[in-house]
């Protein structure tokens, strides 16, 4: 929850200090700067010594994080803050995704991942709202504040959670798995898990971030624009209980990935051209059900190709190119945002996503035997 208040709180609060739209995705970019070079060691490093420790660190680095903003005025502050949160988002995404996977096999864990995304949706569900209610009544100050001790609870649940080292016994060391990587490649679950998450983190990136400067340029306030990627996340949350209906509709996991991902595009290159909250409100919810039934699916791909002894590597590797995604992304798009507007902004977000979609069509028979297992 800690990171959904982030997610509308730094935007925000960066305009509030004089940030132009293109310093504001070069600030929601930092956070993705270590996770690019250190997704592979983390997730080495989670074979090796388990998730337990590691998410219990991230959970710490989460809360420090928007202490630091609140307790240091200023954009460096919010820089730092952001590279802190980035590195902390990797350790506790995972550790958690690696012992989702290390618990269950074949439909149980595609119920499993379900649920995980479930709760993590149900906190990106409270977290922008009650980010901008207290930004509106508060300030950021206090803000930021309570997104730190919000983090505590996330400290203590980490401590408890069991030992999973047992399961990820016989892990190779980081410099034998980098060997792999062109084996690993050569799944075509792998590429597909990697090939879908990146093009849809591309699009949740700049959802999360352009989305509250954009609607800030409308003047609509913190708590409404909290209000709408809180109900981006109701729906991606309320949607995976149909998960397995919209499958068989679609004929199969592979057409729903290809289908939702369209969604994703569809609803991000609309977003910049409606400024009327009811348009708004749609787009948010149908950019939420495309995101809440792909990334679930592109995680189940890429996790079935692995094996106890390197699934927090595997798992490192898809979380790669989701962060080169997610780097290049809110750079790219704040400069097209400065130079064009938000509306050519919003469509080359959605111009990634589509050519992500028809990439897929490239491998489609192994990719779906490998879905369909």
């Amino acid at each position: 929850m800690t990171k959904a208040m982030l997610t509308p709180l730094v935007p925000l609060y960066s305009l509030e200090l004089g940030a132009s739209v293109s310093l504001v995705g070069l600030l929601v970019a930092a956070s993705f700067v270590l996770p690019l070079f250190l997704a592979l060691p983390v997730g080495s490093l989670v074979d090796r010594r388990g998730s337990a420790p590691v998410m219990t660190a991230g959970a710490v680095l989460m809360g420090l994080a928007p202490l630091i903003i609140a307790v240091v005025p200023g954009l460096a502050a919010v820089a730092v803050a952001q590279v802190v949160a980035g590195l902390a988002h990797l350790l506790m995404g995972l550790a958690t995704q690696s012992f989702v996977g290390s618990i269950s096999t074949g439909v149980r864990r595609e119920r499993d991942y379900g649920w995980y995304t479930t709760f993590a949706s149900a906190g990106q569900l409270a977290g922008p709202l009650a980010a901008g209610l207290l930004a509106d009544a508060l300030g950021y100050a206090a803000a930021f504040s309570a997104a730190a001790a919000i983090s505590v609870v996330g400290v203590v649940l980490t401590r408890l959670l069991p030992d999973d080292r047992g399961r990820a016994s016989g892990s190779a060391g980081l410099g034998s798995s980098l060997l792999t990587v062109g084996t690993l490649l050569g799944r075509p679950g792998v590429r597909l898990g990697i090939l879908a998450s990146a093009s849809g983190l591309f699009a949740m990136t700049a959802f999360a971030a352009f989305q509250p400067t954009y609607l800030e340029s409308l003047s609509y306030s913190a708590t409404t624009i909290g209000m709408l990627l809180s109900l981006k996340s109701l729906a991606s949350m309320a949607v995976r209980p149909f998960m397995p209906g919209v499958t068989k509709l679609l004929g199969g996991k592979l057409n729903t990935l290809w289908a939702m991902m369209l969604l994703v595009a569809v609803t991000l290159g609309a977003t910049g051209y409606f400024e009327s909250l009811g348009p708004l409100v749609l787009l948010s919810m149908g950019f939420g059900v495309g995101c809440g039934i792909s990334q679930p699916v592109s995680m189940v791909a890429v996790v079935e190709e692995s094996e106890p002894g390197n699934r927090g590597f595997l798992l490192g590797l898809r979380l790669t190119g989701n962060r080169v995604a997610q780097l290049v992304g809110p750079l790219v798009i704040g400069l097209v945002a400065d130079a064009l507007g938000f509306g050519p902004a919003f469509l080359a977000g959605a111009l990634v996503v589509v050519v992500g979609s028809f990439l897929l069509l490239l491998f489609r028979p192994r990719a779906a035997q490998a879905l369909n297992r």
